[in-house]
């Protein structure tokens, strides 16, 4: 049972880096200036 959930922990770790990766290049591409404004509105909401 531990092998199987380290497998499943393994596969995943790897699925969410490369969705992340990819996510991250799409980010850059398209949408990168939509989390700068969320990031600074969420700034401003914190400090």
């Amino acid at each position: 049972m531990i092998p199987v959930n380290h497998q499943l922990l393994a596969l995943a770790g790897i699925f969410l880096l490369l969705t992340g990766l990819i996510s991250w290049v799409w980010e850059a591409a398209l949408v990168g200036y939509v989390d700068v404004f969320l990031g600074a509105a969420l700034f401003q909401i914190i400090c």
